[in-house]
C-alpha cells in the first residue's frame, strides 16, 4: 500500500524514479513522494514499539524480498528500453516495483540497526548529530573534488572512492571545528526544544479527546487521544522518580524498611517513588533473575538497583483495577506475564527515562550505555525470556 502513491507520482518520471527539479519550491510530485516518507516517520514514531519489534524480527526477510523486487525492476527496465510498448503503463509498474524495493530495504535497515546495534554508540551518535551539517555542505565537496579528480590518471571507481572519502572527511572536519562546539549547535538544540514545547502548550488548549487534533500529532507528547489533558507544570519527571525508587531499593537491600527509607525521599517525589517502589518490590525476584540473564557480571550496586527498577516496571499490571498483583491462579507458560496484562509504562519510555536517570547521577553515569543495552535487549527479544 505504501508503494502505490509513490508509484502514481513516479509514473510521471523516467524509469519510475522521481527526480528533483532543482527549483526552490518543490513540484507536487516531489512533495508527495518525499512527504509520504516524512508522514510514515511520524507514524513509526507513534507506533515504534510494535513496528520496531516487527522490523527487527523479520529484517533479513525484508532484505531478501527487497532484493527480489530490485532484480525484477532491473529486468523490467531492460525490457522497457528494448520495447517500450510491450508492457502497458510501464512507468507505473517500474515505479511500483522500485518503491516496493525501497520500502522493504528501509524496513530491513531499520530492523538490522535495532537488532544488532541496540546499545548507545559514541561513533554512531557523532555521525547522527553531524548528519544535517553533512547534508547541507556535502554537494560542495562532491562537486569540488569531482572537478579536481576529473583529469586524474585513475579509473572511475577509484575516483569515486577518493571523492566519497575526501568529501566525508572534509564535512566531518568542518562540522567538528565550525559547528559542534559553537553557538550554532547550542542554538539549534535550544530553538528545537523551544519550538516543540511551544507547540505542546498550544495543543493543550484544544479538546483532544473529541478528535479536533489528528492522532498522529500526539507523537510530541505521549498521551492517548481519549485521555484528558492535565495542565501540571510542577509534574515530576519519571527519571527522577526512577532514581528515587532505585535509592529505595538499595535501602531495602541494606536491611532498612521501606517506610523508613521513604522518609529520606523528597516530599515532592515521595508519592510517585512509593508507588513505583511497591510495584518493583512485588516483581523484584523476576527483575533480578532477568538481570542475571542479561549481564554476565553484576554491575555496581547503584546501576544494578536502577536496572532492576526498570525491569520490575516492565513487569505488567493486571486488569484495570488498582492492584498490580497477578490474579489468583494466573498461569505463565513462559514464566512471564499473560497476554492480557498491561505495563505501567511503554518500553520506549522506560528505556529513555532509565538511561536519563543513569546519566544524571555521578554514581551511574558511566553505566548508562550498559543499562540502555540490557533494557533494549530485553524488550526487543522479550519473547525468549
Amino acid at each position: 500500500m505504501l508503494a502505490v502513491p509513490l508509484a502514481v507520482t513516479g509514473s510521471f518520471y523516467e524509469a519510475g524514479i522521481v527526480s528533483t527539479s532543482g527549483s526552490f519550491i518543490p513540484q507536487l510530485g516531489e512533495f508527495v513522494h518525499h512527504g509520504l516518507f516524512f508522514v510514515f516517520g511520524w507514524y513509526l514514531y507513534r507506533h515504534q514499539e510494535s513496528l520496531l519489534d516487527l522490523y527487527s524480527k523479520y529484517c533479513w526477510g525484508y532484505a531478501a524480498a527487497g532484493l527480489v523486487f530490485w532484480i525484477v525492476y532491473l529486468g523490467l527496465t531492460g525490457t522497457v528500453q528494448v520495447d517500450p510498448g510491450k508492457i502497458p503503463h510501464n512507468q507505473f509498474w517500474l515505479a511500483f516495483i522500485y518503491n516496493c524495493a525501497s520500502w522493504l530495504w528501509s524496513f530491513a535497515l531499520i530492523g538490522m540497526f535495532v537488532k544488532y546495534l541496540p546499545n548507545q554508540n559514541r561513533f554512531l551518535r557523532y555521525i547522527s548529530e553531524s548528519s544535517y551539517w553533512v547534508y547541507l555542505v556535502h554537494m560542495l565537496g562532491t562537486l569540488g573534488f569531482g572537478v579536481l579528480l576529473y583529469n586524474a590518471p585513475f579509473n572511475a571507481l577509484t575516483k569515486m572512492g577518493i571523492n566519497i572519502l575526501a568529501t566525508t572527511l572534509v564535512c566531518l572536519a568542518t562540522y567538528h571545528v565550525l559547528v559542534r562546539f559553537s553557538p550554532i549547535s547550542a542554538a539549534h538544540r535550544t530553538a528545537a526544544c523551544i519550538w516543540i514545547k511551544a507547540k505542546i502548550q498550544q495543543w493543550r488548549s484544544f479538546p483532544l479527546r473529541y478528535g479536533l487534533i489528528p492522532d498522529f500529532l500526539l507523537i510530541f507528547k505521549k498521551i492517548s487521544p481519549t485521555e484528558p489533558m492535565q495542565d501540571n507544570p510542577t509534574q515530576v519527571p519519571l527519571w527522577r522518580q526512577l532514581q528515587g525508587a532505585a535509592s529505595l531499593l538499595m535501602a531495602v537491600r541494606d536491611g532498612q524498611s521501606m517506610t523508613a527509607a521513604l522518609e529520606d525521599v523528597d516530599a515532592q517525589l515521595r508519592p510517585g517513588v512509593q508507588a513505583l517502589g511497591f510495584h518493583v518490590l512485588r516483581w523484584l525476584g523476576r527483575a533480578e533473575a532477568l538481570r542475571q540473564q542479561l549481564a554476565k557480571r553484576p554491575p555496581p550496586p547503584e546501576a544494578d538497583a536502577l536496572l532492576c527498577v526498570a525491569l520490575g516496571l516492565m513487569a505488567p499490571t493486571f486488569g484495570t483495577g488498582v492492584s498490580s498483583l497477578p490474579p489468583e491462579g494466573a498461569n505463565f507458560p513462559r514464566g512471564g506475564p499473560s497476554e492480557n496484562s498491561m505495563p505501567l509504562y511503554t518500553n520506549y519510555t522506560l528505556v529513555d527515562q532509565a538511561v536519563e536517570a543513569a546519566k544524571r547521577s555521578e554514581a551511574t553515569q558511566h553505566q548508562a550505555s550498559f543499562i540502555n543495552g540490557c533494557l533494549r535487549r530485553f524488550y526487543v527479544s522479550g519473547t525468549r525470556w
